[in-house]
């Protein structure tokens, strides 16, 4: 009877410090490192004065030219900040100026 409890206790310790152990291990999993929190002068100018996304600013003047009715388009081009596209509407072509800043679509 003593020989049966002595080995139910070492397989109680064993398990225990199995747990302790895989407890151990899952606390110090490795981690995304941390970001840094100090930047030079430069490089916050620079993130402040970032160059807003092209594509997007196209994507939204392909949207605006669309939600306006202008469906038919054809030779869509920068021009400067904005974008020009040759359009049909009501069997008339015309060029239009889209600002997708300002969120409008101007007749030229």
């Amino acid at each position: 009877m003593k020989l049966v409890r002595i080995v139910n206790l070492s397989a109680i310790l064993l398990i225990g410090a199995g747990g302790a152990a895989f407890a151990a291990a899952t606390a110090s999993a490795p981690q995304s490192p941390p970001i840094a929190t100090h930047s030079s002068p430069i490089a916050v100018r620079n993130a402040v004065h970032a160059p807003v996304n092209t594509e997007n600013r196209e994507t939204a003047a392909l949207n605006l030219l669309g939600a306006n009715g202008y469906s038919d388009f054809t030779n869509f081009r920068t021009d400067g900040k904005n974008f020009e596209a040759t359009v049909l509407r009501n069997g008339k072509t015309e060029t239009v100026v889209v600002n997708p800043d300002a969120k409008t679509v101007t007749r030229m």
